[in-house]
């Protein structure tokens, strides 16, 4: 008479058993190591034992120190798998911040004149290298968006849910929201240049709002400057970030002798109490 348990569920059991036998903390450092998508596709299947051990937040604590992903002090253990997939509170949350995608992940608002162009060289501008921009963008290359004689706007709408930010950290923690970017005119060439950042809620009501303008005088650009903004105590509610700018000459000459801008920013920053 023949056994009821087959081959396929005796190897199964024994598999089973013997990795019962294996510290947690073993797991755990053979675990931190393996690709995060592994992890949660096929790893998972091995056994009740190990999806256990991927379910609790010790795994993925370690996973975020071992590739130094920050975690606020404010956040729940159950939320360290959400940090380490999203890493929403220490990355840029703008998409293709200095132009790398060209105008990909942007909505092009006006683009007048010749429209906008993607430089590399400086094109009658300071060169990136001799400013503190290096610092901010740790790529081999910074490109810029040059505009034209007409002029030349896009926006990117930020839905801070699907970056993964928790809506209590934002209506309780309100951790604060940093923006800046670069820009810099030509120096022979007199133009302007817009900045404004949004707070959205989630129907899109405006809730806070940073502007910032600058006419330059012909013979008077050329360098590179940073504009920046804090918003540090923002009403209950946020769930976007509308992040929009502007750039157009004012001697309406053929070409892209506007304003050019990159290194787009906003990210939550902890220099503050939180």
């Amino acid at each position: 008479m023949g056994s009821k348990y087959s081959s396929r569920t005796l190897s199964n059991t024994c598999q089973s058993s013997v990795l019962h036998e294996i510290p947690e903390d073993l797991i755990i450092v053979i675990l931190i190591h393996v690709p995060a998508q592994d992890v949660v596709q096929n790893c998972v299947l091995v056994c009740h034992h190990f999806r256990d051990i991927i379910s609790r937040p010790t795994l993925w604590k370690r996973k975020c120190e071992l590739e130094k992903k920050h975690i606020p002090g404010f956040v729940k253990p159950e939320d360290f798998k959400l940090i380490f997939f999203f890493n929403p509170y220490s990355r840029n949350l703008i998409k293709n911040p200095c132009a790398l995608e060209g105008l990909q992940h942007w909505k092009v608002i006006q683009n007048g004149g010749d429209r906008f162009q993607v430089q590399k060289e400086k094109h009658g501008s300071q060169d990136v290298t001799q400013t503190d921009m290096i610092q901010d963008w740790s790529g081999l290359v910074i490109k810029k968006w040059a505009t034209s004689y007409g002029a030349c706007e896009k926006s990117q709408m930020i839905d801070l849910r699907e970056e993964g930010v928790l809506a209590e950290v934002l209506d309780n923690i309100k951790p604060p929201i940093y923006i800046s970017e670069w820009y810099a005119a030509r120096r022979d060439c007199a133009c302007h240049y817009e900045l404004e950042v949004r707070l959205l809620s989630g129907s899109k009501k405006q809730l806070d709002r940073f502007t910032f303008e600058d006419d330059i005088p012909q013979w008077t650009g050329g360098e590179w400057k940073k504009v920046e903004h804090m918003f540090p105590d923002y009403k209950t509610g946020v769930r976007f970030i509308e992040f929009r700018h502007l750039g157009v000459d004012r001697q309406f000459w053929a070409g892209h002798y506007g304003p050019k801008f990159t290194l787009s920013t906003v990210k939550f920053t902890f220099e503050m109490n939180t």
